[in-house]
């Protein structure tokens, strides 16, 4: 009878618990294993910060932001950075009047090198429309392509025993310097060469020398902290006498214009443009970048849109290529 009362007891228990016919049940949600986050060297780490930051504000990086950037994602916290970015203002500022397709066609070029794979374009193009930027960022960075390059990138960056800057200084100084090649470009008159010597890093200051080859092989000292960054001739004479257009010297240069130049035209379908500057910046070891900036060349023959560019070189290798409009 003991056995009898216990098992009523159950019986009721159960029916009591049970819902009601018809009363919705509530649903769970299904439980799942976090996945850990992938970490990355400080050579992967940089490499990707800098290419972040053409993909999603397609801009360099400023000191302060790449080294954050890098360190994020060396903690594993790659993906809460890019949220992060993409919920910026300036991210939202740059975006906002800009077409799917010229958003995708930038995370491509700023990640990758390239333009997006016309058969995938659609599919991808649907996330972006959604405004789906991280998912879509992740992916590109998580393909067997991505990966492949940053193997590439990040060995070149790292096989340098002996140099005295870390990853993060050194993207932050080719930042520093294509700073200043802009503003010599920006600020003087004349077609733009100049090859930088390596620099040095002193907290939150960086300070070099360079040659201005296009101008008679002037040397010039250079210093970058925050968000400034002067220049001065050694010579005293502020002015330069470079011509409007010329050759560029640097066969490292011409190989990185080269593939630039082809890019360039394919992607707008145009038939010439024109390269006004150009700075040859020492990376790790025997790695370089070049960046700079051009405008296409319209039918009639006027200027057409801006447009800066970069690559990262050994020697003449080209490590990966990328440009965008302004």
């Amino acid at each position: 009878m003991r056995f009898r009362h216990i098992a009523l007891a159950v019986s009721f228990a159960s029916l009591a618990a049970a819902p009601v016919l018809g009363q919705a049940v509530p649903r769970r949600s299904p439980t799942t294993t976090p996945q850990a986050s992938q970490t990355y060297s400080e050579a992967e780490a940089t490499v990707i910060s800098s290419r972040l930051y053409r993909a999603l504000l397609g801009r360099e990086g400023d000191p302060g932001g790449l080294t954050g950037t890098t360190n994020d994602i060396k903690s594993g916290r790659l993906r809460q950075r890019i949220e992060t970015m993409v919920a910026s203002p300036e991210f939202a500022t740059s975006t906002n009047s800009k077409e799917a397709s010229v958003i995708l066609e930038q995370f491509y070029q700023g990640l990758l090198g390239r333009s997006v794979d016309p058969g995938a374009a659609a599919v991808k193009l649907r996330a972006i429309q959604e405004k789906r930027y991280t998912d879509e960022v992740m992916a590109i960075i998580q393909s067997n392509e991505f990966k492949s390059q940053l193997a590439t990138a990040a060995g070149a960056s790292s096989s340098t025993a002996g140099v005295p800057m870390s990853g993060t200084a050194t993207a932050e100084t080719v930042s520093c310097q294509t700073r200043i090649v802009e503003k010599v470009r920006n600020d003087l008159t004349g077609f733009v060469e100049i090859h930088f010597d390596r620099a040095t890093v002193s907290g939150s200051t960086i300070a070099g020398t360079a040659t201005d080859v296009a101008d008679g092989s002037r040397r010039m000292h250079y210093t970058c902290n925050g968000g400034s960054a002067t220049f001065s001739y050694d010579d005293g004479r502020g002015q330069r006498s470079a011509p409007g257009e010329s050759q560029f010297s640097s066969d490292i240069v011409r190989s990185c214009l080269g593939e630039i130049r082809t890019k360039v035209m394919r992607a707008h379908n145009i038939d010439n443009l024109v390269i006004e500057s150009a700075g040859l910046m020492p990376m790790s070891g025997d790695t370089q970048a070049v960046r700079g900036l051009g405008f296409e060349k319209t039918a009639g023959g006027g200027n057409g849109a801006n447009f800066t560019y970069s690559c990262d070189m050994k020697g003449t290798q080209i490590l990966v290529s990328s440009f965008r409009n302004r």
